[in-house]
C-alpha cells in the first residue's frame, strides 16, 4: 500500500508504501516505469512514517519517533534532527503527525494532536516560529493534517476536524479561512489531502464521500496579505509555552 508520494522537479515519483519484503521507497520515471529502490544511509525504513522532496530535489523522510533525515537524490544523508526537541507535551509518543511539505528551505510539519503546524530551516535543523495554534474557533487549529505554501508565500492549512483550509502569511498572522463542514460543493467531510495548484487554487481531497475538490481562494486572504506589514518570523518560540500570537481573526 502507498504510504507517501513525492514528485521532484524533473518528473521523478517517489513513492513510500509497504511490500511483502517490510517498508520500501521506490523511484519511478515520469511514465511510471520502475528505476529503483531508494535507500538512505543510516535509516531504517521499517519506522519512517512520512516522506517528501523539497524543492532542491532532496529526500525528507521522518520515522515514528519523530526524527528527520535529509537526503541527497542518491541517499546520502546531509542532515538529521529531532521534530519534537523543546516541544512540551505531555508524552511525545502520542504526538500525531500531518503530512510534510518542504518548499523555500523550510519544511513545513503539521503536529496535528499539538494543534499547530512546525517549522524547521532545512539547512540547520533549528525549529522556527510554528504557524497557528490550538483552539476550536476562527483562527484557531483543531486538528490540522496537511500544509502547502502558495506562489506568494501564504501558508494554507487543511483542518481535519474544523473541516477547512487556513490562510497564513508567510510572516504566521492568520489571514482567513473557507470551508466548512458539509457534503455540498465547498465544503467538507474529514478532509484529509491538500495541494496547492496555482496562485489561487487549492485541491482538497477527502476519503469520507471519495471526492476531491478544485477550491479557490478567497480574495479577501490576498487583500489581508498585501496589508500585511513586512515581518519576519521570529525564531524559536515554542507554541506550548509562548502562546499563540495575538489577533482578533474577526478583523481584516
Amino acid at each position: 500500500s502507498v504510504v507517501a508520494l513525492a514528485v521532484d522537479s524533473e518528473g521523478f515519483v517517489y513513492v513510500l508504501g509497504t511490500s511483502a519484503e517490510g517498508r520500501r521507497l521506490l523511484r519511478f520515471d515520469f511514465d511510471g516505469v520502475f528505476l529503483s529502490d531508494v535507500s538512505i544511509e543510516g535509516v531504517d525504513f521499517r519506522a519512517i512514517e512520512a516522506m517528501t522532496v523539497d524543492d532542491r530535489d532532496r529526500i525528507v523522510v521522518i520515522d515514528v519517533r519523530g526524527a528527520c533525515t535529509v537526503a541527497s537524490a542518491n541517499g546520502e544523508a546531509v542532515l538529521e534532527f529531532d521534530t519534537l526537541r523543546n516541544l512540551t507535551v505531555a508524552n511525545e509518543r502520542e504526538v500525531v503527525r500531518g503530512i510534510p511539505r518542504a518548499t523555500g528551505g523550510l519544511l513545513y510539519l503539521p503536529l496535528s494532536t499539538v494543534g499547530t503546524v512546525a517549522v524547521f530551516d532545512l539547512e540547520t535543523g533549528e525549529r522556527l516560529t510554528p504557524i497557528g495554534f490550538p483552539g476550536h474557533t476562527v483562527g484557531q487549529l483543531n486538528f490540522p493534517v496537511a500544509v502547502d505554501v502558495l506562489p506568494s508565500g501564504i501558508v494554507v492549512v487543511l483542518d481535519k476536524m474544523r473541516f477547512n483550509v487556513q490562510c497564513y502569511s508567510p510572516a504566521g498572522r492568520f489571514l482567513g479561512e473557507f470551508g466548512g463542514k458539509g457534503y455540498r460543493d465547498g465544503w467538507m467531510y474529514h478532509p484529509t489531502l491538500l495541494a496547492a495548484v496555482s496562485e489561487d487554487q487549492v485541491l482538497v481531497g477527502q476519503i469520507m464521500d471519495h471526492r476531491i475538490q478544485q477550491l479557490r481562494v478567497p480574495d479577501f486572504v490576498f487583500d489581508r496579505l498585501s496589508r500585511e506589514p513586512n515581518s519576519e518570523p521570529q525564531l524559536g518560540m515554542n507554541v506550548m509555552t509562548d502562546g499563540g500570537p495575538e489577533f482578533d481573526p474577526r478583523s481584516p
